[in-house]
């Protein structure tokens, strides 16, 4: 968009469009499973704090 477009539509700010896409993607269940043992691998190297 050109910078009157961006002005006309009440100046739309950048970071807060990006935190609610942000909320939306991490409200979406994930089917994108590890197998066990990389899952466990990677949770004994980096503090890992979500739930499997």
């Amino acid at each position: 968009t050109s910078p009157k477009e961006w002005a006309e539509n009440e100046k739309p700010d950048l970071v807060a469009r990006a935190r609610v896409r942000k909320e939306a993607i991490l409200a979406q269940s994930s089917d994108a499973l590890l197998p066990d043992d990389v899952d466990r691998r990677i949770r004994e190297r980096f503090p890992i704090r979500l739930k499997r």
